[in-house]
């Protein structure tokens, strides 16, 4: 223990158990204040405390550390040179660039039971009124279903097949823009309207194959009247017939030609550029006068209704996700809403710079609320639901053998019990031991309790630990 903790334990000593949730506010907010120390936003390793700490739930940052939640500490990171441009966050626990320290959960205990706990063991307040100073809180162990899942942060892109860039098939000037930035648009809409040089010679060969398609048409008839008169050779009727089948075939090679760059069979060199897909335009880099080619982008043209995400999951989950998996993704600004859709692709291989591999998930995007390049956590479901019994995450201490919590059996009266944590959702945690549901479970001053087990506990003034048999 730090000689800060122990001088707050001989304060608890000192003015009773009253003091002891104070002690534990207190110990909270130096570690917080030691956190915010220049020494952490330098680039050495980090302290394994703060590693072990808990999570921002908005940003997936280290809580203590996070810069989105706390401005203030921007500046101190920056001074230091530790800083993540790319996503705004310090280098050295950049969520994205580390997904390994964003994915990392608190740690609530050990997954096996302590053994250090005899049977029977009880902890006894002494009064009703020192019971009431603890502050101690209970809340009743329930169950409820969790699924076992992979949790990662993700980010939302567009699904590359709703997905349009618009280009000019030949070079040509923007004469018209019929759309602005955000416009929804309908397939075939007409976006721009160009000039070409080399669609306006299209459009002259495309005049001059029609009027030979014409002439060949005539000389066919010609030489076909002449042979039924018996007059014209036959070897004319079959060469006539070949030099209109090649106008024909030179006609609607130029025809096509001209409708796939938008253009018609006038004369006036002018094409359009229209919409391959329904959807929004995301992005207009087209202005009057740009010379447009097939190498520049005009437009960016978007189906927003449905979304990927594209999910970084640890090298050492990834074995664990398959295809058609459910996942739940949820986003910073809209509170209280998960986007569900499933794996519908893992990558064959693992980044070499971040040890993640990248799943993508399609979703629903109901009511437009999900954007592209928008950062987001995301929960993929590897094993099916089943029903377990869980607690508060406050409710589990730990101890140097295991994790145990602690059972209000009777006024003053709490039992300690050994458990061994499971799976953790949100704020519950899934437990095993002797426990049945509507069991009280001790949450705020399971800490207190947990110190009287111990040889050199600091709250003995409040409390007595009675063994098996009655012992003391």
């Amino acid at each position: 223990m730090h000689h800060s903790n122990w001088t707050v334990a001989l304060a608890i000593l000192a003015l009773g158990c009253a003091r002891a949730t104070a002690r534990e506010n207190d110990t909270s907010a130096q570690s917080t204040a030691a956190a915010t120390t220049p020494q952490v936003a330098s680039k050495k390793p980090l302290d394994p405390k703060l590693l072990a700490g808990p999570r921002c739930k908005a940003h997936g940052a280290i809580e203590s550390l996070c810069t989105r939640c706390n401005p203030k500490l921007e500046p101190v990171f920056r001074a230091k040179g530790d800083w993540c441009a790319e996503h705004e966050f310090p280098e050295s626990i950049c969520p994205i660039c580390h997904p390994e320290l964003a994915e990392k959960a608190p740690a609530v205990g050990s997954d096996r039971p302590s053994s250090s706990v005899t049977p029977g063991t009880v902890i006894r307040f002494k009064s009703p009124k020192l019971e009431q100073a603890a502050g101690i809180t209970v809340t009743d162990a329930t169950r409820a279903a969790f699924e076992s899942g992979v949790s990662a942060v993700a980010r939302i892109e567009f699904d590359p097949n709703r997905v349009a860039d618009v280009r000019a098939p030949v070079a040509g000037l923007v004469k018209e823009i019929h759309v602005e930035l955000g416009s929804a648009v309908k397939r075939g809409t007409v976006l721009f309207t160009l000039t070409s040089v080399e669609v306006g010679q299209l459009q002259g060969q495309l005049r001059a194959a029609r009027q030979r398609v014409l002439t060949a048409k005539a000389s066919l008839e010609r030489e076909s009247k002449l042979e039924r008169a018996g007059i014209g050779a036959r070897v004319n009727v079959e060469r006539a017939d070949r030099s209109l089948a090649e106008a024909q075939a030179e006609a609607e090679a130029l025809q096509s030609s001209l409708g796939v760059s938008g253009a018609s069979g006038g004369g006036s060199g002018r094409m359009q550029l229209k919409s391959p897909i329904a959807g929004i335009v995301v992005e207009r880099k087209g202005v009057l006068g740009t010379l447009a080619s097939s190498e520049t982008s005009l437009a960016t043209v978007a189906d927003p209704s449905v979304v990927s995400a594209l999910i970084d999951v640890r090298e050492s989950d990834a074995a664990r996700v398959k295809n058609e998996q459910p996942v739940l993704v949820e986003v910073d600004g809209v509170p209280d809403h998960g986007f569900l859709g499933k794996v519908e692709w893992v990558a064959p291989a693992v980044d070499p710079r971040t040890r993640t591999v990248l799943v993508r998930a399609r979703l629903e995007n109901m009511g437009g609320l999900l954007r592209n390049n928008q950062f987001a956590r995301a929960l993929i479901t590897v094993e099916p639901s089943r029903a377990g019994l869980v607690v508060p995450v406050a409710a589990v201490q730990r101890q140097a053998d295991g994790s145990l919590l602690f059972v209000r059996t009777g006024p003053g009266v709490y039992e300690p019990r050994p458990v061994k944590v499971g799976r953790r959702k949100q704020s519950l945690v899934e437990v095993e031991g002797d426990l049945r549901p509507g069991d009280d479970v001790v949450t705020e001053g399971a800490f207190l309790l947990k110190t009287e087990l111990s040889k050199d506990g600091i709250g003995a003034g409040c409390c007595e630990v009675e063994k098996p048999g009655g012992k003391r």
